[in-house]
Order: C-alpha cells, then structure tokens, then sequence
C-alpha cells in the first residue's frame, strides 16, 4: 500500500522524539524536541488530519516513553527535560490522577 499525504502542515512546529500514542480512539501527540526545546503541548487528533490543542504536559519534555492502559490512562516514563534526563513517572488519566510514584496530574480528553 502506498503511503498518502494527509495534510501539507500541522498545526503545531515542527518537532523530533515526540512521543504519538493511540488513546480512547484518538491520536496523542505529545511534548518533543522544537526549534524552543523541549515541548509540554499536547495535540489530539480524531483522524490524523484534524488536531486540537489539550492541556499541556506539567513539564517541558522530549525521548520519553508513553503508553495507554486500559483504554483508561496515559503513561510517560524517563524522557528529557531542558535541564536533562528526567527520571519521572507520570500517570496521566481521564478519570482519576494516580500514580505509583512521581506527579501525577488529570488530562481532559476533547
């Protein structure tokens, strides 16, 4: 199958180890590497040509892991900040803030 250009520009800069994850039958996109640094925004996407702002991650963050678990929470492990590696855990959830360790923090789905 032949890959299709879905948009000719994103709304958001143009970025590096951003991290794109699926989530409740959405695109994630969040943080990554700019021309500024590190990023916190966070962009979600019904179908990969439509992008809404969210709210943005509590820090600046780029080459960081994330995974969804679930259906029901969004996790970001290690990464790196503007002042280096970041050795944070941080649960991201829709319906409740919990997290085995580090901040924790509540990300409103649109």
């Amino acid at each position: 199958h032949p890959w299709i250009l879905a948009m000719a520009a994103a709304p958001f800069s143009s970025r590096s180890a951003m991290a794109l994850q699926p989530f409740q039958g959405q695109l994630f996109l969040l943080g990554g590497f700019t021309a500024e640094g590190p990023s916190a925004e966070v962009w979600v996407s019904p179908d990969g040509v439509r992008w809404a702002q969210s709210a943005p991650l509590p820090v600046a963050m780029s080459d960081f892991g994330v995974a969804s678990l679930h259906n029901r929470d969004l996790f970001t492990a290690g990464g790196t900040t503007g002042d280096g590696v970041s050795e944070d855990y941080t649960a991201v959830e829709v319906s409740l803030a919990l997290a085995e360790r580090g901040m924790a923090f509540r990300l409103n789905v649109i």
